[in-house]
């Protein structure tokens, strides 16, 4: 199969922590990436300089 027993024990140890109790202690805290798409620069980028391309800073 195309996964390997490694990646399914790492797999379980995510599960058991989304099944435990809760404790104010220690919150399960879940983050989600979102595929957001940027429309527009929020700096401009650099100006070409010679025997140099464009530089562009993703943010």
């Amino acid at each position: 199969m195309w996964y390997r027993n490694e990646f399914v024990a790492h797999m379980e140890e995510v599960l058991d922590v989304y099944s435990r109790p809760y404790d104010p202690q220690k919150p399960l805290i879940c983050l989600d990436e979102k595929p957001y798409m940027m429309h527009a620069d929020k700096v401009q980028p650099l100006p070409i300089q010679s025997k140099s391309p464009r530089k562009i800073d993703y943010e």
